[in-house]
């Protein structure tokens, strides 16, 4: 086959994606890990390899991704860090949640999971486990969820307002596969009930016998910005539902007051 075909084949494969939503799409691929090879790449990105290693090779050459002498793997590269910078100036969530996030694993016993949004997404910013001896270990820091599914990314869900969720559940439809015991009638039923209460509940949906209770983080100039979900046996969280959404809507109340006053300047 010759590198026209290639290419031929590689525009066609990838039609459903824009130029820029190809770009970014790795990028999000690296979110799950520090380093990661062409093959791994593409396969997070949902792109063929040729299309992937073209992308790459202009960010390397712009420096947002980097490819150390001899090896196989890519990394993100020295734009990434100036970014976040800038962007950790604008809004530290994960610093303005820290001692909640802390406090909230102590006193539930449980894993505390602080998630940010990203789009559609939650992705996990950070975790603490508290002192039960039966803890989860489904979500770590980097791990990404479409809105809706599990938790905390339907207390972010559910927190937006009406329109933009009901938006975003179309997208959600397309994700499911990847999550075999959770159905999209079970999610929308999810979604009405957490609008309703002003928290989400999943339990035995993700992950059998475990389950999640979460709260949003809103910033009073970017909205919904993330949540704090308890993670634990179902029962567990059945049991405590009232004292554990009170745990949660305290660490959302402090982390929010921290976001305000970075913002503020004061």
């Amino acid at each position: 086959m010759t590198s026209n075909s290639l290419d031929v084949a590689d525009d066609a494969a990838d039609v459903s994606l824009n130029a820029t939503q190809k770009v970014c799409a790795v990028l999000r691929a690296f979110g799950n890990a520090s380093s990661a090879s062409l093959r791994d790449l593409a396969a997070a990105a949902e792109l063929n390899k040729v299309t992937t290693f073209r992308i790459l090779g202009t960010l390397v050459s712009e420096g947002f991704v980097r490819r150390p002498s001899g090896s196989r793997l890519y990394e993100l590269g020295p734009e990434i860090s100036l970014l976040a910078t800038a962007l950790g100036r604008q809004m530290d969530l994960r610093g303005a949640a820290r001692s909640a996030l802390l406090k909230l694993a102590s006193q539930s016993g449980d894993t505390a999971v602080l998630s940010m949004r990203a789009g559609a997404h939650a992705v996990c910013l950070d975790r603490q486990t508290g002192d039960f001896p039966i803890q989860s270990n489904y979500l770590y820091p980097g791990t990404r969820r479409p809105l809706g599914v599990g938790a905390g990314a339907m207390a972010i869900l559910a927190a937006l307002p009406k329109t933009e969720g009901d938006t975003l559940l179309t997208f959600v439809a397309k994700q499911l596969a990847e999550f075999p015991r959770l159905s999209m009638e079970a999610v929308r039923e999810q979604f009405e009930v957490a609008r309703q209460q002003n928290y989400a509940v999943v339990v035995n949906s993700i992950v059998d016998h475990m389950g999640g209770i979460a709260v949003a983080i809103r910033s009073p100039s970017y909205g919904v910005v993330g949540s704090f979900s308890v993670l634990a046996l179902s029962q567990r969280i059945q049991s405590r539902t009232d004292s554990l959404v009170t745990l949660l809507h305290e660490a959302a109340r402090d982390t929010e007051m921290r976001l305000s006053a970075a913002i503020n300047g004061s």
